[in-house]
């Protein structure tokens, strides 16, 4: 739903600074690529199974 508009992922806020660049960067170019359709989350929409 987030390349659709109907999800985005939440801010940072404070933790941008303590979090390694590399992650940040990771994690906005995954971003950039669900946006633009070049990666897309599988979804199991099967009921979960309990014990």
């Amino acid at each position: 739903m987030m390349a659709k508009g109907g999800a985005r992922l939440a801010p940072f806020h404070s933790f941008e600074k303590t979090l390694p660049a590399g992650v940040v960067k990771e994690v906005r170019d995954l971003e950039q690529k669900i946006l633009n359709g070049t990666f897309r989350v599988p979804v199991d929409e099967q009921k979960p199974i309990s014990d």
